[in-house]
């Protein structure tokens, strides 16, 4: 008996200690993309004016907290640590609390049941970070109410702890007064049992009155956001049932605390071991049963594409990848800037030439839109995809990311004044501030100086020096005129062979290797090669005409062989062609 006495007193720091290690896990395998796209989606300032504007709505404060810590997010094992540590954060509070009102075994399973549902919430980038600490404020609040042993001190700290919460937090003023009235009804004696239900009816009553009254004289929104606030979903005219049914969950773990501490039947041995297997085994099954969604994935190559790290997404890239615009776009951005487009694009399966992101009417416009535009060299197309970006979020946040290619194709577009506007917001946060105080000395000594840094240099020799009508199902007239406006534009003139390449246009294909010499290539690319061997079988010489792009004696002896190969009718011999030559352009011309 000492020795089972002795493992259940040691249960709930093993359960908690393991449930941390699974909740790293959970974040750090299946949602540590997902965790730094959310630094992306805000800019934070540390100026009392940004934090005064939070205090102005109702849920600014746990807003303001969100974004506080959301900032860390942009180094990803920060985010998955923070968000771990949160959700550990918000069981404690709750069996914090739960204690205080029931003193129940059971009470580690249920004060899960919170952290499981709101860990599941915050998979989807619709709900805020901001509900983990609007539930912690506010079962803080509830246990220092249920604290208070003299009634009437009680109850006026009820009412102030309810109108500062509802302030600060929100909808959560709901779940406060609900276990409020929970535990009043719980804990009572008869004698006080009158007395705790007229403060009931009456601290009910205020809650339903509190946002009508704020509604009226300090904001107008709607009825909804009255009570509940924005603080919880990012679409603030909707209030989820998920969202409903997380809000009821505390009130109701309250009930179920209550009830089953009167279950005499079970012992406290069992409750304690039954909570341990059961916690873990929810655990386990999160992890298990959760796989690696096509958005983490897509989310996971933005941040690459963010940070600029082509040489890993086409390393990632050849293990395989899920048919998304994103990804196809991030993965062909790569290649042209690591000169690779045109002898590495057919050896990825399954690539598609997703060269740029249509334009959205509905949703956010994607961050990483405007990054082959920039890079590219059509700053102006690059600046439109940002300013998109920025106006249709949705919960009207300005993204940092957008916020820095702003300032960035404003200052290229020599419109100082506006760039500034992005810097200054850009010089009040945490890890941007050395770059745009950078920047706004580089463009406050003039343009001159600012050439003389490579990062503003380069961009400005691509830039477009003429008008053209730009036709989004025609991007390689872009590139042309990009080319045009310098011809040692690598990206453009990478996309523009590649484009034609597939649209099997070889007259304009061997127009335009003009401009190869001055591309300095470091080996000819594969497919200039491929393309250059298969005219030759059509009009004798090309090659010759064409001396300047090397055509290696390999490529000569295996295009013998696949037209070998694709005359024969051996259906062995076609199984033969797919195997060796699916990843060569001559392939791609024939069955693709």
């Amino acid at each position: 008996m000492k020795l089972i006495s002795n493992i259940i007193r040691y249960i709930n720091p093993v359960l908690v200690l393991m449930s941390g290690v699974m909740l790293f896990i959970f974040w750090r395998k299946y949602f540590a993309e997902s965790l730094s796209y959310r630094e992306q989606l805000q800019l934070f300032e540390n100026t009392w004016i940004y934090f005064r504007k939070h205090l102005l709505f109702q849920g600014g404060l746990v807003v303001y907290l969100s974004e506080f810590f959301i900032q860390f997010f942009k180094f990803s094992i920060l985010g998955v640590l923070i968000a771990s540590a949160l959700l550990m954060c918000l069981y404690y509070a709750t069996f914090s609390f739960l204690e205080q009102v029931s003193t129940n075994r059971l009470n580690i399973l249920f004060s899960f049941l919170p952290v499981f549902a709101y860990t599941l919430l915050l998979t989807n980038e619709l709900y805020s970070l901001a509900g983990v600490f609007a539930f912690i404020i506010t079962l803080l609040f509830a246990r220092l109410f249920v604290c208070i042993k003299n009634f009437k001190k009680r109850y006026l700290a009820g009412i102030v702890l309810i109108i500062l919460l509802y302030w600060f937090a929100g909808g959560a003023f709901i779940i406060l007064g609900l276990l409020m009235v929970l535990s009043e009804l719980i804990k009572s004696d008869k004698n006080a049992l009158g007395r705790n239900l007229i403060f009931s009816v009456l601290l009910l009553s205020g809650m339903i009155l509190i946002p009508l009254f704020a509604r009226q004289f300090l904001f107008h929104d709607t009825l909804l956001q009255s009570y509940l606030s924005s603080a919880y979903y990012k679409v603030p005219v909707l209030f989820p049932l998920e969202l409903k049914i997380v809000f009821l969950l505390f009130p109701a773990i309250v009930i179920l605390s209550y009830l089953t501490k009167k279950l005499k039947l079970l012992s406290d041995s069992f409750k304690s071991l039954s909570s341990l297997i059961l916690v873990l085994l929810v655990w386990c099954v999160l992890i298990l049963a959760t796989s690696h969604s096509e958005t983490e994935i897509a989310r996971y190559y933005g941040n690459m594409v963010y940070t600029e790290n082509w040489d890993e997404i086409i390393a990632e890239a050849e293990n395989g990848f899920p048919d998304n615009d994103e990804i196809h776009l991030a993965i062909n951005l790569a290649l042209a800037k690591q000169g690779k487009l045109t002898s590495h694009f057919f050896s990825i399966d399954n690539l598609k030439p997703v060269f740029h992101l249509p334009y959205q009417r509905r949703g956010m416009t994607p961050l990483i839109a405007s990054d082959p535009y920039y890079h590219a060299g059509l700053i102006n197309f690059s600046q439109m995809y940002a300013a998109e970006s920025v106006s249709s979020t949705i919960d009207q946040k300005m993204p940092v990311r957008s916020a820095i290619r702003l300032a960035q194709t404003y200052v290229l577009n020599g419109q100082f004044s506006i760039a500034e506007k992005y810097l200054n917001k850009l010089k009040n946060s945490l890890f941007y501030r050395k770059w745009a105080k950078q920047t706004l000395q580089l463009i406050a000594a003039g343009e001159e100086e600012l050439l003389k840094y490579d990062e503003w240099n380069t961009k400005k020799q691509f830039m477009l020096k003429e008008d053209f009508y730009y036709n989004k199902d025609q991007l390689h007239l872009a590139m042309i005129f990009l080319l045009r406006s310098n011809q040692s534009n690598h990206f453009a003139f990478e996309y523009l062979m590649l484009h034609l390449l597939l649209e099997k246009d070889f007259d304009s294909f061997l127009n335009y290797l003009r401009y190869y010499r001055n591309m300095e290539y470091v080996e000819t690319p594969l497919y200039f090669e491929q393309a250059l061997a298969y005219i030759e079988t059509l009009r004798p010489g090309i090659i010759d005409a064409y001396s300047f792009v090397e055509v290696s004696e390999s490529t000569i002896q295996h295009i013998q062989r696949y037209a070998m190969l694709y005359h024969t009718n051996n259906e062995n011999d076609r199984e033969k062609l797919k195997a060796e030559y699916a990843n060569t352009y001559w392939y791609y011309l024939h069955f693709k």
